[in-house]
Parts: C-alpha cells; sequence; structure tokens
C-alpha cells in the first residue's frame, strides 16, 4: 500500500437499463447487444464531457456485450480510467458452462491523464450464482461455472479495491477476508431486491470500514454509494432510485480519512468508529450449553 494517499477519488457510473436475463438468454440478443452499446457510447460520451473525469468507471453485471470489449478498451484509454464492467457470459458451447464475467482494464500509464496506447486487462469470475440466475441458465441448458479467487486491486494512493459479483455481495467469507485490506469495495450487480443490497452496502461500509458502491443494472435502479461518515446526508454519497433508468453519475469518494482511521493515526469525528474487532481479533471463547 502507498504512504501517501489522496483526499478523494472520482468515480463515474453507467448505469443501462437493459432486460437482459428476463428473455432466453445467454447470450445477448442482436437487439440486446445493440441497444446496450448505444448506451454505453452514451455514458461515455457524458463522462468525457464531465466537469472532472473520473479515475475509474463502473458498468453493472452483465451489462456489456463481449463484442464492446475491444471499443471498451478505447474508452478507457481515451478517457484515462479504469473500466470495471460487467461483461456478457462467458460460454463453453463444448461442455454447456457459462462464466459470470467482470472485466478490469487498466490503463497503461494511469493515473496520469496522458495518452494511454493499451490497457491490462484483468478477469473476475463470479463464485455464488444466485437461485435465480441458476434456474434460468439451467432452463437453457447451461450450468454455472463458478471461481473461488478474490482479487484486490491497490492503486496506490487512491486506495485497495475490493469487487464483488452482485450474489458474491452476500458471501459471509468474503467479508472476513476483506477486512482491514480494502477502502473500496465496487459491486456490480443485476439484482431485483435492491433494497437488501442498500442494507447490505450500510452495514460493511461500518463493519468493513470502506466506501460501498453497489453499480445495479438501471432496469430495476437502485444503484447506491455510502462512506463511512458519522452524520448520516453525509453517509449516503449518491443514490439512484426508480426502474428502466439510463443514468450516468460522477462522485467522489474520500480515501486519506478512511486510511487514517483504518490505521488508527488520529481522531476524525466526521468518521465513524472502527467496530470492535476491526484492528486486532477480540479472541473470542464460544460456550456451547445443551438444553
Amino acid at each position: 500500500m502507498s504512504e501517501r494517499y489522496e483526499e478523494y477519488l472520482t468515480l463515474g457510473l453507467i448505469t443501462t437499463r437493459i432486460g437482459y436475463m428476463g428473455k432466453n438468454n445467454p447470450p445477448m440478443s442482436k437487439l440486446e447487444e445493440y441497444e446496450s452499446r448505444r448506451e454505453l457510447r452514451e455514458g461515455f460520451e457524458q463522462l468525457f464531457r464531465a466537469v472532472e473525469r473520473p479515475q475509474i468507471v463502473l458498468a453493472p453485471e452483465l451489462s456489456t456485450p463481449r463484442s464492446f470489449i475491444k471499443e471498451l478498451e478505447k474508452h478507457s484509454c481515451t478517457l484515462s480510467s479504469i473500466c470495471i464492467f460487467g461483461i456478457d457470459y462467458q460460454l463453453d458451447r463444448v461442455i454447456k458452462t457459462a462464466k459470470n464475467e467482470i472485466i478490469v482494464m487498466v490503463p497503461d500509464r494511469w493515473p496520469r491523464r496522458n495518452y494511454n496506447k493499451k490497457t491490462y486487462r484483468f478477469s473476475i469470475f463470479k463464485s455464488n450464482p444466485s437461485p435465480e440466475e441458476t434456474k434460468k441458465l439451467s432452463l437453457n441448458n447451461w450450468n454455472f461455472s463458478a471461481d473461488n479467487r478474490l482479487w484486490l486491486f491497490d492503486t496506490g494512493p487512491y486506495g485497495v479495491i475490493g469487487v464483488a459479483n452482485c450474489y458474491d455481495f452476500l458471501d459471509v467469507e468474503m467479508h472476513l477476508l476483506y477486512r482491514a485490506k480494502i477502502q473500496h469495495l465496487f459491486v456490480l450487480s443485476y439484482n431485483k431486491d435492491f433494497n437488501s443490497f442498500w442494507h447490505t452496502a450500510e452495514s460493511l461500509c461500518r463493519t468493513l470500514f470502506c466506501n460501498v458502491v453497489v453499480c445495479n443494472t438501471g432496469y430495476y435502479g437502485g444503484s447506491v454509494c455510502v462512506a463511512p461518515y458519522e452524520t448520516p446526508f453525509k453517509r449516503t454519497i449518491y443514490r439512484n432510485e426508480g426502474n428502466r433508468i439510463f443514468a450516468t453519475q460522477v462522485i467522489k469518494l474520500p480515501i486519506k480519512k478512511i486510511v487514517d482511521k483504518q490505521k488508527n493515526i488520529r481522531p476524525d469525528d466526521e468518521l465513524k468508529e472502527l467496530p470492535p474487532g476491526f484492528l486486532n481479533s477480540v479472541g473470542y471463547q464460544i460456550n456451547i450449553v445443551h438444553l
């Protein structure tokens, strides 16, 4: 981790509104690909015109056609932004398996705003399919292929990022592994039960003591960003309600204050207190009483 941290990270969100999983998929239909590409291009145009361009851009789970990946690389280079995007299923048509993928594209000169010639690409595959996802895939004769690797991205002065794919957000074991290791948790989702994710984001923001951003499909709405501020109105940095809404938003996430508090360097009344057991294990002793 870096010894010097920036005050804020500028984050962009593009929430497309394609009702993907309601059809006989995967893969995306030609019409869905066309509409997704159109909305993603419009989102990048808006971010390019923003007063302050984002250093990182998110798009929801399953929002990006595989045919858009090369174009995504160009946008990442032009905008000089890391792009963390949910991609359409990676399919193995021989053994009939489907992998749910997030691509992380890092411009070669990031975070500098110089001209970038290429990106470095990382693939994160979902570990835990939701019951509904498993059911819809099986109805179309696909088996979900899981991956058990947990990825953390150390961006130096902009903090360490954890990335979760929708239902993985609820994985209790992952929460324990993230403890005291990250300043940002980015969640890409295609989730109709966004109220549960809102409450989970608020809870993990407190227990993991980090920024939590849920970038949900605009088809259902419900994207949210929370930071561990003491004052409630400051804690919710961004929240999007309403369905079938295409939206592009640029927000700022605190970094240095969170790092200082995590390391117990100096008190900060603007942030909440660290939760019990954050820095050191409490060392509980379990007593079981059989009644």
